[in-house]
């Protein structure tokens, strides 16, 4: 259980993995799939039925969260979420949890969880928190490359930008796309545009 309420326009760190560590993105349709729900589900409006286009189209007026930045890995993920409604990010977190493990289980033939309980969260209480936080979201896919920048383990900075500029399943290959799949807005709090940010991510404490 969480020991505090989330509370309504502030900005939460939100992150879980497969249970066992298990894989929970196999390939290009289940990462898709999962970046569609994040749009499919952030909504307070019911319209069952209706297609993704359409869902997505109707959504903008009535998100109950404001996806600031994410990350998806092979067996974990990373979402910064601002709570636009309240009890917003628990709803969002809910569909998004339960509709992906119903195509995943579906899917694989599987059943049970897919997720190591409960989502995790954390509140970002200041600016500072927020520019380290996106850093280290958008730094997660250098780990795919076997860039160990997490240990402190020194990095090409060449390698760094090949890395992040190609891969896909993060929010900083899309900042400059005029879609749902953009953050730039949160990124320019700190930096002028997505090629700064990068300069900034590459040479962030690597050689």
């Amino acid at each position: 259980m969480f020991r505090d309420e989330i509370v309504t326009g502030e900005i939460y760190h939100i992150y879980n993995r497969g249970v066992d560590k298990r894989v929970i993105f196999h390939g290009y349709e289940d990462y898709s799939r999962f970046v569609k729900s994040m749009v499919f589900f952030n909504t307070d409006i019911c319209q069952s039925g209706t297609t993704f286009q359409k869902r997505v189209q109707n959504s903008s007026e009535h998100q109950i969260v404001e996806i600031m930045g994410w990350c998806l890995m092979s067996n974990h993920y990373h979402l910064i979420l601002r709570q636009l409604k309240d009890g917003g990010i628990a709803r969002f977190m809910k569909s998004l949890g339960v509709g992906y493990t119903r195509y995943f289980n579906v899917k694989y033939e599987r059943s049970g969880h897919l997720f190591q309980g409960a989502y995790k969260r954390v509140h970002v209480g200041y600016d500072a928190y927020l520019e380290q936080l996106l850093r280290y979201v958008h730094l997660n896919p250098l780990s795919i490359a076997g860039l160990d920048w997490k240990k402190g383990v020194p990095v090409d900075s060449h390698s760094a930008s090949r890395v992040l500029n190609t891969y896909c399943w993060s929010s900083l290959f899309h900042l400059e796309n005029e879609n749902f799949l953009s953050c730039l807005h949160a990124v320019k709090r700190f930096w002028l545009d997505r090629e700064d940010h990068l300069l900034d991510l590459v040479n962030f404490g690597f050689d």
